[in-house]
């Protein structure tokens, strides 16, 4: 085996590694939450996040036009929070279940943030390595990111519970993966990092 093809092997079970002991930690928290769930993500994939961007070198670079798609996305989260607030003239306005305040700012706005951030961080390194395997590995952790900045299942008791968190978390988060996965795949990070923090 030549010293390329070593390093190429090398590089290749760092990321299997890599993805699957990620998988496995968020599998865990899903299954089996600590604590506040969207807090224990964020504590798991920030340094995931700055492992994966340190440690597994990138194969590929995002179009030129990312700065383009970055201004779409960007109008469209825009035009998403104005329609959404504007049906409440239709149909009423109601007080928010979470009232902004410090401790709603720890507990949930700044986690969902590192989530967020940091799963895209993820996503789009694993994508540039143009691998399938890495790829399908990338579309399941930021599944579960999603899902666990929702819900978990170790907290449900019924069967209703659990058809909402399939109804408002589960088929949501599989069909928006799919549009992230395009964009980070051809544009990079930086548009679904807008999106998502914008809606």
């Amino acid at each position: 085996m030549t010293q390329k093809r070593k390093l190429i092997f090398s590089d290749k079970m760092r990321i299997y590694v890599f993805s699957f002991s990620l998988l496995a930690l968020l599998l865990l928290l899903f299954f089996f939450p600590i604590g506040n769930g969207r807090i224990a993500c964020a504590a798991l994939l920030l340094p995931a996040a700055v492992i994966a961007s340190i440690f597994i070198k990138k194969r590929c670079i995002p179009s030129l036009r990312w700065r383009m798609v970055l201004l779409i996305m960007s109008v469209m989260g825009l035009l998403y929070i104005t329609l959404y607030y504007l049906t409440g003239i239709v149909y009423g306005l109601y007080y928010a279940l979470v009232r902004l305040s410090v401790s709603s700012f720890f507990n949930y706005i700044l986690p969902i943030a590192v989530v967020i951030v940091a799963s895209e961080v993820i996503r789009s390194v694993l994508l540039a390595q143009n691998i399938r395997a890495a790829s399908a590995m990338a579309y399941l952790i930021c599944f579960l990111a999603e899902l666990l900045i929702g819900a978990s299942f170790g907290g449900t008791k019924s069967f209703n519970q659990i058809a909402d968190i399939l109804g408002y978390t589960v088929f949501p988060a599989i069909t928006s993966g799919v549009l992230y996965h395009y964009l980070s795949r051809r544009y990079g990070k930086y548009p679904n990092i807008s999106y998502r923090l914008l809606t």
